[in-house]
C-alpha cells in the first residue's frame, strides 16, 4: 500500500505539469495568433520573454524565428533557427527549408551591380 503522503505528493506533481502544460499551451498560442495577425514585433516581444522563462524550448525558439522572418531580420531568423536545431536536432527536416529561404532571400537582398 502507497502512504497517503507519497499519493498527495505525486498528485501534486500531476497537477503542476498539467498546469504548466496549460501555460505552454496558451503562451504558444497567443504567439502563433500574434503572427496570424501581422503583428509580428509583439510576437517577437512575447517569444523572447517565453525564452527568458525556458530557455531551451523548442516551440519558444520556432516562433521567435518565425517573428525575425516576419519583420525581415533575416540574419536573427537565420541565428535562431541553428540555435532551434542544436537544441533540439529532430526538428532538423522542419527548420532546413526555412534555412534554404532565408539563405536565398539574403542572397538575393545581396549587393547589386551598379551601373
Amino acid at each position: 500500500m502507497v502512504p497517503l503522503f507519497v499519493f498527495f505528493r505525486s498528485l501534486s506533481s500531476a497537477r503542476e505539469q498539467i498546469q504548466l502544460q496549460n501555460e505552454t499551451n496558451a503562451t504558444q498560442a497567443e504567439i502563433e495568433n500574434l503572427l496570424a495577425s501581422g503583428q509580428a514585433i509583439a510576437a517577437k516581444f512575447a517569444a523572447v520573454e517565453w525564452l527568458a522563462r525556458k530557455p531551451k524550448h523548442p516551440q519558444a525558439h520556432w516562433l521567435l524565428a518565425k517573428a525575425h522572418y516576419g519583420l525581415g531580420e533575416l540574419v536573427e531568423a537565420k541565428r535562431v533557427f541553428q540555435a532551434l536545431i542544436k537544441i533540439a536536432p529532430d526538428w532538423e527536416f522542419s527548420i532546413n527549408p526555412w534555412l534554404e529561404r532565408i539563405e536565398s532571400e539574403i542572397q538575393a537582398s545581396g549587393p547589386r551591380v551598379v551601373k
